[in-house]
């Protein structure tokens, strides 16, 4: 993730002091240290730093929006560095289908089901399948499935489970 940092007090006396970093490659102490610096070169307290971001790019997460602070920022890239491809898509669906902030949505993983690459449709022909709406749906779906009302069921899953970006989704 790319942001672009400013510091507060610079800013507040005029001087736009705006320099980009990518968060993956660069250290906070790295941050800090250019920016003390700069305010001590301007005659400011470099001891005194309020640090924010005022741009982001590559934030997978949509969740740093500028005038975050620094340190958050931090936070979010270190929570994403450690999940894979399919925790980064349940954090997405939950913060934007489900109201979730990033936090509680990486603390809560384990809350949200996905099913991939599939509809309601889908997902409710597979429930059939495999005997997940009862042994007797599941029977009659082997033996003649054209009398299974699949629109119906799909229509009833979608009360508790989403379709986003080409998978299904259930959060509690």
């Amino acid at each position: 993730m790319q942001i672009a940092v400013e510091e507060w007090e610079l800013y507040n006396n005029g001087i736009l002091a705006i320099e980009w970093f990518d968060l993956e490659d660069t250290n906070i102490d790295e941050i800090e240290k250019y920016f003390k610096d700069l305010k001590e070169e301007n005659g400011l307290n470099g001891d005194d730093l309020e640090l924010f971001v005022a741009d982001v790019e590559g934030d997978i997460t949509g969740t740093i929006k500028g005038d975050e602070s620094l340190y958050e920022a931090y936070e979010v890239q270190e929570v994403i560095s450690e999940l894979d491809e399919c925790d980064l898509k349940k954090v997405n669906a939950m913060i934007e289908l489900y109201g979730y902030s990033f936090k509680d949505a990486a603390n809560n993983l384990d809350s949200c089901e996905m099913y991939e690459d599939t509809n309601i449709q889908q997902l409710a022909e597979e429930f059939i399948e495999e005997g997940l709406l009862g042994e007797d749906l599941q029977a009659v779906w082997r033996n003649n499935w054209n009398y299974v009302d699949v629109d119906a069921i799909a229509r009833d899953l979608s009360l508790d489970y989403t379709e986003h970006n080409g998978s299904v989704f259930r959060c509690d």
